[in-house]
């Protein structure tokens, strides 16, 4: 990662004038998802007993992970204390938890109809716009 994904990335960001903020939450998260993506498109491609819950619970589990595990390792191994701005945090955490809270009632009634997964699209288009725009 660090010999050709990063600087990829960065000669991009730099390309599109991104914000190291901008291009973490857009660039990075496209690049580290799309493995999970295409794995999900696969699950949900044959839908049975096992794969689609399963499937979802990854999904979750691995943001969990990510906002528990990994943001406490890194902070915990920074050889010096991290000061962030609060802002693009809460913009994430806020969209995050927006997003997790629309699956829950989605996911309420068992059944995932076109329109509510056509929302939680919806939703990132939004973010992204909220995170591209609103730096500028």
């Amino acid at each position: 990662a660090d010999k050709f994904f990063c600087p990829s990335l960065e000669r991009i960001a730099a390309y599109l004038r991104l914000s190291p903020d901008v291009a973490g939450a857009t660039l990075l998260s496209f690049g580290n998802s799309a493995p999970d993506v295409f794995t999900q498109i696969a699950a949900g491609s044959k839908v049975n007993d096992h794969d689609l819950p399963l499937a979802i619970s990854a999904v979750t589990g691995a943001g969990l992970f990510i906002t528990t595990i990994v943001l406490a390792m890194v902070i915990l191994f920074s050889p010096e204390d991290i000061e962030l701005d609060p802002r693009p945090f809460l913009r994430d955490a806020g969209f995050y938890f927006f997003s997790l809270l629309v699956m829950l009632i989605v996911l309420l009634d068992g059944t995932v109809y076109l329109y509510e997964a056509l929302f939680l699209v919806c939703i990132y288009v939004a973010y992204l716009i909220f995170t591209i725009y609103g730096e500028r």
